[in-house]
């Protein structure tokens, strides 16, 4: 049995399906938002045509929301992936949720340098190790 599970987003189903088992489980989860599906796809159709390819996606939002809304944080590159991810899981951010920015050169001032990057990271997997299923 894993001691904590960290999955990504997208892809949607696996994601679901991650937090289902940890749920059943009682293993934390953290779900790591790095892409906006399945609402990116409806950038790839005409306007007129989005309210019917929303209803085609139901079922990826509705795993997506599973996912976001089971997880014990959400984790993502950018605030704004994660604000998306909160506004899916419906609920506020919480002390396990994190940005880790890694895309951004750090003389821009806005990402972390890679040895605070990873400090950050592994002072949160203690956090979320020892409070994550406790945070329900």
């Amino acid at each position: 049995m894993p001691d904590a599970i960290i999955c990504a987003l997208p892809t949607v189903a696996l994601a679901a399906a991650a937090v289902r088992f940890a749920q059943r489980h009682r293993v934390p989860v953290a779900v790591d938002v790095r892409g906006v599906q399945p609402e990116v796809l409806l950038t790839a159709v005409p306007s007129v045509l989005r309210p019917i390819v929303r209803v085609l996606l139901g079922r990826y939002r509705r795993l997506a929301f599973q996912a976001l809304s089971g997880a014990h944080a959400v984790l993502a590159s950018s605030s704004s992936y994660q604000n998306w991810g909160l506004g899916h899981a419906r609920r506020a951010a919480n002390a396990l949720d994190a940005v880790f920015a890694q895309t951004i050169p750090a003389s821009i001032g806005q990402a972390d340098d890679a040895t605070t990057l990873y400090a950050r990271f592994a002072q949160w997997v203690e956090k979320f190790a020892a409070n994550g299923v406790e945070a329900e």
